[in-house]
């Protein structure tokens, strides 16, 4: 991250189908556009109506770009987290901005739609997700990991009688 890039997190609707390609450096790249509606009450008609609208758009790079790809598409409720670029296009008499996002996370927006997430899998429909250990420290597998990771027994075991604690012990005071 650069001295004061402006990161932004945008919540909206995928407005195109989501484009894949490889560039020259042979890494992938999604591009697509989303719109926020902002949605506010009006009292004299007494419900919510649309206001202002705000186009960006979103590009993603190697392998969020090949999920992005395998799992969103035209009308998803989406939130997109990224640095916000503004760009200018200048032609002889017509001088427009552009906004966009390089996205460093997308995900569905769970607010409007249900999502089962698949740890790795990429595009890849074959993928087994039980072949391959989950992302750790620094790249490494959990299993690689300094010291070996509980197993979910042991995680979820009920305390024994010498661990119990009291409610009163585990309170803490509120400071209002």
């Amino acid at each position: 991250m650069a001295v004061n890039e402006t990161r932004v997190t945008l919540v909206g609707t995928v407005a195109s189908e989501v484009a894949l390609s490889t560039v020259g450096t042979g890494f992938s790249r999604a591009v697509f556009r989303m719109v926020s509606v902002e949605r506010r009450f009006d009292r004299d008609l007494g419900r919510f109506v649309d206001g202002d609208r705000l186009f960006v758009s979103v590009t993603c790079w190697r392998g969020l770009a090949e999920n992005v790809r395998a799992s969103l598409g035209r009308g998803d409720p989406v939130v997109v987290t990224g640095k916000l670029r503004l760009h200018e296009l200048r032609t002889e008499d017509v001088r427009r901005t552009h906004l966009s996002v390089e996205a460093s996370a997308v995900g569905p927006n769970l607010l409007w739609c249900t999502a089962e997430p698949r740890r790795g899998g990429g595009p890849d429909p074959g993928f087994d997700p039980g072949s391959e250990p989950v992302s750790g420290v620094a790249g490494r597998g959990i299993s690689e990991s300094a010291g070996a990771a509980p197993t979910l027994p042991d995680v979820l075991a009920p305390r024994t009688e010498e661990q119990s604690v009291s409610v009163a012990e585990e309170a803490l005071p509120v400071p209002f």
